[in-house]
C-alpha cells in the first residue's frame, strides 16, 4: 500500500510540474504530458481506493 500512495503522489507531482512549466513556457507539449499524468493518476488513485474497499468487504 505504500508503494500505491508514493505512486499517487509522485504522479499527481509530476503534474503539477508539467502544468506550471506549461504556465511559464507556454509549450503545449507541457500541457500534454500533464493531462496524461493526470489521467493516470486518476487511474492509479481509483486503483488504491478500489483495494482499500475490497480489503475492508473481505
Amino acid at each position: 500500500m505504500l508503494i500505491a500512495r508514493a505512486l499517487v503522489l509522485v504522479l499527481m507531482g509530476l503534474a503539477i510540474v508539467c502544468f506550471i512549466g506549461y504556465m511559464v513556457t507556454g509549450r503545449s507539449q507541457l500541457k500534454d504530458w500533464g493531462l496524461r499524468l493526470l489521467r493516470w493518476t486518476l487511474f492509479a488513485a481509483l486503483v488504491f481506493f478500489g483495494t482499500l474497499i475490497v480489503s475492508r468487504l473481505i
